[in-house]
């Protein structure tokens, strides 16, 4: 049975439907490879897989944020659901070290541009 791949505009695999919907730009795959485009990009004629970034590292109370593509939307915020950070890396690389002053929980939301896929973690800063 062939699926057909619907792209987003930077080439990411958006949908995958078991029927042809007419769209155009579609691509067709066979069935065993499903589950390898899923998180994909497609590039010159292939399915590359989307790059993973390093999550933050919490040490104590610090957390270390690793180099990020430009554009990535970093977003943290505390247990009470205030925000704590949200910003746009506006430089290729950039990374920083934060020093939480408050114990707690926080979730740390990475968004960088495609094809890099998202990721989230929550950080436990002890007392």
């Amino acid at each position: 049975m062939a699926h057909y791949v619907i792209l987003n505009g930077a080439g990411c695999v958006q949908q995958i439907h078991n029927i042809d919907l007419g769209i155009e730009g579609a691509i067709e795959i066979a069935d065993d490879q499903v589950s390898v485009v899923q998180d994909s990009y497609y590039s010159e004629g292939w399915f590359l897989p989307r790059p993973r970034i390093e999550l933050p590292e919490l040490d104590g109370n610090n957390l270390a944020i690793p180099p990020l593509p430009l554009g990535t939307r970093v977003t943290i915020v505390d247990q009470l659901g205030e925000a704590v950070l949200r910003m746009v890396t506006e430089t290729e690389d950039w990374s920083d070290t934060l020093a939480f002053e408050d114990a707690g929980r926080y979730s740390i939301d990475v968004a960088p541009p495609a094809p890099y896929l998202p990721s989230s973690a929550v950080a436990e800063v002890p007392e």
